[in-house]
């Protein structure tokens, strides 16, 4: 088999495919047999590399290499590597399993203190007015896929609105694209935001929490925190608190 077939399989296996690209692959499965039967054996080794210690997956790798290194060296090859990488999902569980204390505890941060940001659309332009009321009824009724492209277009003619620029960082945050989100409320940061320069450093820590990278997180929650009568200064100081912990 070529190359990029091994590849495919390994991408396949370890579920790192796209859901088009898992669709296209399962299609082949379906007319090719002996890729078929390539990715059952290949799978199989995984499983083997699952369930077995690492003594014995030596010795059962050194048992197959010994059966079929006559005929099928370059399989063999492409086995161990496979087999390693068994093991490295092993550890990666492992470390998984260590972790998951901590991984709770972030998400549990997030899912307490996360919260939409309330916001109302009006405009004084009469000829703006649809869509901004448009963009305020999809806002209030939560449907944020629908609600993000229309604010970036509003964005294309006022770059600088502060308002439409929270709102998209807030349906980034409700979408999963935090990582997205956190540039948009760096911008209302950067330009010392009158109006939500606090609400936009609020939210880029929670959405470096929700990325696990607290230590990033950290610096808008002190901010907030030592800041009197700031926006939502008592949480900020409570996360704080449990990152600590």
């Amino acid at each position: 088999m070529e190359e990029k077939t091994f590849t495919d399989i390994e991408t396949y296996l370890m579920g790192r495919m796209s859901e088009a690209e898992k669709s296209a692959f399962e299609q082949r499965l379906q007319v090719d047999n002996a890729l078929a039967q390539e990715v059952r054996t290949q799978e199989m080794l995984i499983e083997q590399a699952m369930s077995l210690g690492v003594l014995e997956m030596k010795q059962k790798l050194r048992s197959i290499k010994k059966e079929m290194v006559a005929q099928h060296q370059r399989r063999i090859r492409r086995i161990v590597g496979l087999v390693a990488v068994g093991v490295a999902l092993l550890l990666a569980i492992l470390f998984f399993i260590n972790q998951q204390g901590a991984s709770i505890q972030v998400d549990k941060i997030y899912a307490s203190h996360y919260q939409a940001y309330e916001l109302t659309f009006g405009s004084r332009n009469t000829e703006e007015l649809p869509q901004l009321s448009e963009v305020g009824k999809f806002y209030q009724d939560q449907s944020y896929d629908k609600a993000l492209p229309l604010i970036e277009t509003l964005l294309a003619e006022e770059p600088n609105n502060s308002r439409l620029l929270l709102a998209k960082g807030i349906c980034q945050m409700e979408l999963n694209e935090f990582a997205q989100a956190k540039l948009v409320f760096q911008q209302l940061i950067d330009k010392q935001d009158t109006f939500y320069f606090q609400q936009a450093q609020w939210y880029t820590a929670l959405s470096c929490i929700r990325l696990d990278q607290l230590d990033a997180a950290k610096p808008y929650l002190q901010s907030l925190a030592q800041t009197d009568g700031a926006f939502k200064q008592e949480e900020a100081t409570q996360i704080l608190s449990e990152l600590e912990e």
